[in-house]
This record gives structure tokens, sequence and C-alpha cells, in this order.
């Protein structure tokens, strides 16, 4: 779009350095404007050459205008599909079908649990003892959460799987 304005621009600006040519020839040729208007072209008149660039200056700045307000409307649009009907944090923008793997049972990641499971994602944790086992139930998320025996990476507390990853 830039582009094309910037190409408009720069013919308007060639039509108007010939016009002015013209009309400056039309002041030092003997004969005046009759000379000048079958030479120059059909228009010659100032007036006519400016109402012409201010025409194609509001019909540009038109388009512009109107361009502005479709980006605005569709980043509008594009936020109120990302924010979605609740905020579940980090969790809601995952891709459907993540899940979310625990390696440690604390405060923290049973918190991450609940928002994980309120977002509709799948979560695991790993179970080393029956200490973490009753810190679930305690929770209430004894039946929610799927309890597996190992996990390949336990330097963090929590590993997000992506779909597609496993």
């Amino acid at each position: 779009m830039l582009a094309v304005i910037g190409v408009v621009v720069l013919n308007t600006n060639l039509l108007l350095r010939a016009h002015r040519k013209a009309f400056d020839r039309a002041g030092r040729v003997p004969g005046g404007p009759a000379v000048v208007a079958t030479t120059a072209g059909p228009s010659t008149n100032q007036a006519d050459v400016t109402g012409t660039v201010r025409l194609l200056a509001a019909q540009y700045v038109g388009r512009l205008d109107r361009a502005q307000s479709a980006l605005e409307r569709a980043a509008a649009r594009l936020g109120e599909k990302t924010a979605g009907p609740a905020d579940h944090g980090i969790f809601g923008h995952l891709p459907h079908g993540s899940t979310v793997l625990l390696h440690h049972l604390d405060e923290a990641t049973l918190a991450h649990a609940r928002a994980a499971l309120a977002a509709g994602l799948q979560v695991r944790a790993v179970a080393s003892d029956s200490a973490d086992r009753e810190r679930l139930e305690r929770a209430g998320l004894g039946d929610a959460v799927t309890l597996v025996e190992d996990a390949s990476d336990a330097a963090h507390p929590i590993s997000v799987i992506l779909p597609g990853t496993e």
C-alpha cells in the first residue's frame, strides 16, 4: 500500500513540475496562454492542478484511515480470541492436548496443577512416595491428576508437553 502511495506521489510530483515548467514558459513566450495550451496539454490552470493534488491527497488519506481502522478492529478481535472467557494464566494459552507434568509436589506446583486443570489440560504427577499421594488427596486433586512412576526431567518442578512432541 505504501509503495502504491509512493508511486502516486512521485507521479503527481512529476506532473506538477511539468505544469510548472509550462507556466514558466507561458510567461516568457510571446502569444501567452494560447501557445501554452497547445504545447502543455489540455489543462494548465493552476487551480485545476492544485485541486487535483488535494483530491488525490484526500482520497489516499481516507484509504489510510480505513486501513488503520480495519487493522485496529482486527487487533481487537484477536485480543478477544486470545483472552478467552476465563483467564487461566499461561495454561490458558497452551494448545489443546498439552500435558503438564509435575516433578515435585509442593504448594506452588499444586496451584499450577489447579490452573492447568481449569484450562482443560491433562496433569500428571511423579509420585515418589505415599506422602505425595496424600498431598494430592488433601488438595482435592487425587482423582484429576494421573500419577506416574518416573519422569525423565527431575531438575524442573514442572514440564509442559505439547501435543505431537511425546
